[in-house]
């Protein structure tokens, strides 16, 4: 997991706005959220059609 990094400035202005605890709080969040993501991302599975498309060319073909 790569975490969420927030640069001084902006940890210094959220401190300013909402305190310290909610920014942990916050932070914890989206780490768990970046860490759903990238599982999510790592165990995709790509669909694969077993029939044909209505649009493909097989599928406008007709039989003689």
């Amino acid at each position: 997991m790569s975490g969420i990094n927030l640069s001084s400035t902006s940890c210094k202005a959220l401190a300013i706005h909402i305190g310290e605890e909610p920014i942990r709080e916050l932070l914890e969040q989206l780490n768990r959220l970046a860490q759903r993501v990238e599982h999510l991302e790592r165990t995709k599975v790509d669909v694969i059609n077993i029939l044909p498309l209505p649009n493909s060319e097989s599928a406008t073909r007709k039989v003689a």
